[in-house]
């Protein structure tokens, strides 16, 4: 979902951007031919922390056969920082939500004398010196984000597209402080919504495109419990034939019968 948010974001700043999936395409050589064809300035990867073994082959993989800089973004950075820079020879890492401050680091990229101080939550080598930003600000009005761009992947290679499913998130950020939990690192303290009215643009937006379900990745889609019931609302109201499920969880202190209704008439089968 982050990725195809971040790609949404360069389309619409008129930046051509290509997606590599290697768990989908599993061909290093794939990789490097998409490379060479494509002659990209930049090669962001992302990360969960599971993976990092993964993430450090491929940045020296990479490193071996071009000499492209390497950004590095998601919530392994998030909850790591600088630790990527100093055990691998990636150039670059971004902490936080990439939408607006990735366009930044493009423009200066594009700088004869770029200026990398001028970059939210960037982390940078000069030398051998480690220099990290201060973090920005998160993404007040997620209205204004255009919607994930999932056409730039490769679809037909995905289970979800047999299955007619999509993920959505309809809010970033939790207030709370699970000390199991990372979501804090990387989207914030806050609870940022985004309108329901935003949030059922989206669901007709892919309805029409002939998905039908949908996993709503949220860590807190019902602590709102007035705006959870106004999304349910509005899906009945509009005759939208999904289903969807709140997998991800929801807290048992915010969740009311009135909802629990709600959500089964709107096409919620299943809660964690």
């Amino acid at each position: 979902v982050g990725i195809a948010y971040l790609t949404a974001v360069l389309k619409k700043n008129k930046i051509p951007v290509k997606i590599f999936d290697e768990g989908i395409e599993k061909k290093g050589e794939e990789l490097m031919a998409l490379i060479d064809e494509f002659k990209p300035n930049i090669i962001g990867i992302t990360s969960f922390s599971y993976g990092y073994g993964f993430l450090e082959e491929t940045i020296k993989r990479l490193k071996r056969n071009t000499n492209i800089p390497i950004i590095i973004g998601g919530p392994h950075i998030a909850a790591t920082g600088d630790e990527i820079m100093r055990v691998t020879p990636v150039d670059f890492a971004l902490v936080g939500e990439g939408e607006v401050s990735f366009l930044e680091f493009l423009k200066q990229q594009d700088q004869k004398r770029p200026d990398f101080k001028k970059v939210p939550g960037l982390i940078w080598k000069k030398g051998k010196k480690i220099f990290k930003n201060p973090p920005g600000g998160f993404i007040k009005d997620l209205n204004k984000l255009p919607f994930p761009d999932y056409e730039a992947f490769d679809l037909e290679k995905y289970p979800c597209f047999a299955e007619k499913t999509l993920p959505i998130i309809t809010s970033r950020g939790c207030p709370y402080g699970c000390n199991y939990c990372s979501v804090r690192l990387s989207m914030g303290r806050g609870f940022r919504p985004r309108s329901s009215g935003n949030v059922l643009a989206e669901l007709k937006h892919w309805y029409k495109k002939g998905f039908y379900s949908f996993d709503i990745n949220d860590d807190c889609f019902t602590l709102d419990l007035k705006r959870a019931e106004r999304i349910c609302d509005l899906i009945i109201k509009n005759k939208l034939k999904i289903r969807f499920q709140l997998y991800n969880g929801i807290r048992v202190d915010r969740v009311t019968p009135q909802l629990l209704k709600k959500l089964k008439k709107a096409g919620c089968f299943f809660i964690s």
